[in-house]
């Protein structure tokens, strides 16, 4: 999940990130950060290797210590861009400094004017709360990449707040009238992710397949059929 900070100079952010930060991960989740800087800036230093590798050309230049690792890209990347890469090495959590006009989630600290997508006012005393819903928010997203994710509300409502259902223990799994389905009906992994159908797809899939196996020496007297293909 993602959660943005912002507040005036001072206000207080980069404090609460590094409150949250430890209490996250001593539950188990792996976090990352972002940081807008609104000027020109850059970790390398003239004269240094790695500036010289990145005046030569090369569009990323990485630097590995006994301590550390820096990937410098030589180029400006916007928002979208910076979180799909951060997103690609599965953090369960990206809390940003900055980026106050995103669409995402955010927590305003201190006084300042109240940005769209607020959800919560930090006033140093509700700290538990945010915690709370960052939790909340990760385990709430788990459940509902497992869900079929096509809103199809068979089971009554969408996948999000079934999903929110199931954490709330109010649902289970197979309440979802997708997975009650196809789970003894048709089932289909691609790199060992489930993929849903409706039902139509899921029809021609299987008319599809019991075509042509009946078709075949031994196949006529189908009951389940099993294929794997390795590409």
């Amino acid at each position: 999940m993602i959660l943005g900070f912002y507040g005036c100079h001072n206000s207080g952010k980069t404090t609460l990130i590094e409150k949250l930060i430890p209490e996250l991960k001593l539950k188990g989740y792996s976090v990352a950060t972002l940081k807008n800087i609104p000027r020109e800036f850059s970790i390398d230093a003239e004269g240094k290797d790695t500036f010289k590798h990145k005046q030569a050309g090369s569009g990323l230049v990485a630097a590995s210590s006994e301590n550390e690792t820096a990937f410098i890209f030589n180029e400006r990347m916007n928002f979208n861009e910076i979180i799909e890469k951060i997103k690609n090495d599965g953090y369960d959590v990206i809390l940003v400094e900055g980026y106050k006009r995103q669409v995402i989630p955010k927590v305003k600290v201190g006084e300042i004017e109240t940005m769209e997508n607020t959800v919560f006012e930090y006033d140093g005393s509700n700290f538990s709360g945010i915690l709370d819903y960052i939790i909340k928010e990760v385990e709430v997203q788990r459940i509902y990449k497992k869900l079929p994710r096509i809103d199809c509300k068979k089971c009554g409502f969408v996948c999000r707040e079934m999903a929110e259902l199931i954490f709330n223990k109010e649902k289970e799994y197979n309440d979802c009238k997708i997975i009650s389905e196809e789970e003894g009906d048709l089932l289909i992994e691609v790199n060992g992710k489930k993929i849903w159908t409706g039902g139509f797809v899921k029809n021609t899939v299987k008319n599809v397949i019991f075509g042509l196996v009946s078709s075949l020496k031994g196949g006529d007297d189908a009951k389940e059929i099993n294929i794997k293909i390795k590409m």
